[in-house]
């Protein structure tokens, strides 16, 4: 086998006591890890907005929540040659604390631009702190 794999493979599997052990550290690092998937992954957390004819801003914040986490899990596990740069810079995006408090920020309709403006003249502003103020 180690003639047959690259050396980062080897080194993935390397603990695992079964195949499908390897299978799922591999599905791990690589499945989901196209540019288009990443894109994607983006897209859903960033393009997501609130609409409080259907859903309460509680259910809008737990989505977010799934979404946020969904994206994160996506980005773990570390990248192939071909979409390295990118996915390494949307990790870096993802990661911030006040990245993800602006990312719900911006799914808020414009309704909710007085207590936006609030919100940003805070410095040093958390996820935490924004998903609470937002649910008053």
């Amino acid at each position: 086998m180690k003639r047959n794999c690259e050396p980062e493979i080897i080194d993935t599997i390397r603990l695992t006591r079964s195949a499908h052990e390897a299978y799922n550290e591999l599905k791990v690092k690589y499945k989901g890890k196209t540019v288009t998937d990443l894109g994607a992954v983006l897209a859903n957390t960033v393009r997501f907005t609130y609409d409080d004819r259907t859903t309460t801003i509680d259910e809008h914040v737990a989505e977010f929540d799934k979404r946020r986490s969904f994206m994160k899990a996506t980005l773990a596990g570390g990248f192939d040659d071909k979409v390295k740069g990118f996915g390494e810079a949307l990790t870096l995006l993802a990661k911030p604390d006040q990245a993800n408090a602006e990312f719900l920020l911006i799914s808020l309709p414009p309704f909710y631009n007085n207590l936006i403006e609030n919100l940003r003249t805070k410095e040093g502003y958390s996820y935490g702190d924004i998903s609470r103020q937002v649910r008053l």
